[in-house]
């Protein structure tokens, strides 16, 4: 499993994919919260 994070100003969505069968497991969109708070350790997203 994989997971990526796409953003459009301050609107997000995460995307869980399977790499092995090519698909889309479970996208999750979100403005702010405990969800986004994981990726500011990642990266700065200012």
């Amino acid at each position: 499993m994989s997971f990526t994070l796409y953003s459009l100003f301050k609107f997000f969505v995460e995307v869980e994919y399977n790499r092995t069968k090519n698909k889309i497991i479970n996208l999750i969109a979100f403005e702010e919260g405990k969800l986004l708070e994981r990726y500011w350790i990642l990266t700065d997203l200012k």
